[in-house]
C-alpha cells in the first residue's frame, strides 16, 4: 500500500508520490510539506503577483515621466513667461501702451522742475482713448509730463489684464468697452487754479473733448463707474 501524507495547506491526504521532493544537507531527501499541486498553484499565483505588480509599477513609473514631462512643460512656459516680462520690463519706459501684455501700467515721472507733493486731496484726470490712439496721445503725455508741464507723473493702461479689478474689468468686456485709460495726476484736487492748468494743457495736447478729474480717494475706495462723483469735469 502506498504511503500516505497530508498536505499542510490543502490538508488533503494523498500519495507520498504527489509530493515534490527536496533534498536537506541535514535531513537527507524527503518530500515537502505541500503538495504539487498546491506548489505549483502557489507559483502560479506568484507570477500573478509579480506581473500585477510589474504591471502596477510599469504604470505609476508611467504616471511619474507624464508628471515629470508635464512638470517640466510648466517651468519652461514660467521661465519663459519671466523672461518675457523681464524683458518687456527692460524696454517698459519707452514702449506704446498697446505693445505691452505683461505689465499692467507704464508710468512717466516728472524730470524737470518741482511739484507739490500729494495731499490726502490729490487726485487724477481721467482720459479714455482708443486702442488706434492711445500710442499717439500716450507719447505726447508722457513727454508734457517728464519737460514739467504737467502734474508729478502719469500712467496709461496696457493690454494686461491686472489694469483694473476683475469686476471692473469684467463689465468693460461686457459692454465691449476696450478703450485704455491715461491718469494724469495733481497734487490737490482743492487747488482748482493747478487742476486746471493741467487740463488746459491737456487740452493744448489735443484732448478737446470733455474728461473727469477723480480724487485718489475715490480710487483707494473701490469706487468705479457711476459709484462716485467727479470732482471736475472740463
Amino acid at each position: 500500500m502506498a504511503e500516505k501524507k497530508i498536505c499542510e495547506q490543502c490538508h488533503d491526504e494523498k500519495d507520498i508520490d504527489l509530493f515534490r521532493k527536496v533534498t536537506n544537507q541535514y535531513t537527507g531527501v524527503h518530500p515537502m510539506s505541500i503538495c504539487k499541486e498546491c506548489y505549483n498553484r502557489n507559483n502560479e499565483d506568484r507570477k500573478r503577483r509579480q506581473e500585477e505588480e510589474w504591471q502596477q509599477n510599469a504604470e505609476e513609473r508611467k504616471q511619474r515621466q507624464a508628471y515629470q514631462q508635464q512638470s517640466e512643460e510648466r517651468e519652461a512656459v514660467r521661465a519663459a513667461r519671466k523672461a518675457a516680462w523681464e524683458a518687456e520690463e527692460r524696454r517698459l519706459p519707452e514702449s506704446n501702451p498697446t505693445e505691452v501684455t505683461y505689465h499692467a501700467w507704464i508710468y512717466a515721472i516728472r524730470k524737470q522742475g518741482s511739484y507739490p507733493e500729494p495731499t490726502e486731496r490729490s487726485g487724477k484726470w481721467l482720459i479714455f482713448l482708443s486702442a488706434q490712439s492711445i500710442d499717439r496721445y500716450w507719447a505726447k503725455i508722457k513727454e508734457a509730463v517728464e519737460q514739467g508741464q504737467l502734474g508729478e507723473q502719469t500712467k496709461v493702461s496696457t493690454r494686461s489684464p491686472a489694469s483694473m479689478p476683475p469686476e471692473v474689468r469684467r463689465k468693460k468686456e461686457e459692454r465691449g468697452d476696450t478703450r485704455f485709460v491715461v491718469c494724469v495726476y495733481t497734487y490737490d484736487y482743492a487747488d482748482e487754479a493747478d487742476v486746471m492748468r493741467v487740463r488746459q494743457v491737456l487740452k493744448e495736447l489735443g484732448i478737446q473733448r470733455e474728461i473727469i478729474y477723480k480724487a485718489d480717494a475715490d480710487t483707494r475706495a473701490g469706487s468705479y463707474g457711476a459709484d462716485y462723483t467727479p470732482k471736475y469735469r472740463a
